[in-house]
């Protein structure tokens, strides 16, 4: 038996268990249902996920909704400027800083790792945690990663580039690593 058989041999043996069966109605009855004006009867209302404790009075629950709106924003907003700062690089390295800087080789490639392995060693900063308050070391770390974006258009060789953003790495990690346990947190 070929598998051609054999598969057509499945399919023709198969019957559904359960049949949706759909009552015949005319095109008036059609027409009566999709333009009737009466309400459909409700449904009790089921929660989708709990938000809040069941027992959380009304003024905690703006609380926590508040602090999850500022900080959420605060955390989005951040990374989407880190993301175009990521992305921004290979768009230079392609709009003319490879002849500018005089990079060839693996250089970009390194300029890369340098950044990923500031952000590896920047995980192990945010350790600092432990002796600092988040909302001392965040803000630090976000001024020290926006001020090194700043100075990187001062880059002239392949080395200030490779360093600045090494360091650039090492603040965005500390404060990803931070971020993420306020988040957890609360």
């Amino acid at each position: 038996m070929s598998d051609e058989e054999n598969l057509r041999s499945i399919n023709d043996n198969y019957e559904p268990k359960t049949q949706i069966i759909f009552p015949k109605l005319s095109f008036k009855e059609k027409l009566g249902l999709f333009f009737s004006k009466e309400e459909p009867p409700k449904q009790p209302k089921t929660e989708f996920f709990w938000w809040h404790p069941p027992n959380q009075s009304s003024k905690e629950k703006k609380l926590v909704f508040k602090l999850d709106v500022f900080i959420l924003t605060y955390t989005c907003l951040s990374y989407y400027v880190k993301y175009l700062d990521q992305s921004n690089i290979s768009h230079a390295y392609v709009s003319g800083m490879k002849e500018d800087l005089g990079l060839h080789g693996a250089q970009y490639n390194w300029i890369g790792n340098c950044f990923t392995i500031g952000i590896g060693i920047g995980g192990l900063l945010s350790l600092l945690i432990t002796r600092f308050s988040p909302n001392i070391i965040l803000p630090t770390f976000e001024i020290i990663w926006g001020t090194l974006c700043l100075v990187l258009y001062k880059a002239n060789s392949f080395k200030y580039l490779a360093a600045v953003r090494f360091f650039q790495g090492l603040a965005e990690g500390t404060a990803w690593a931070i971020a993420h346990l306020i988040l957890g947190s609360l």
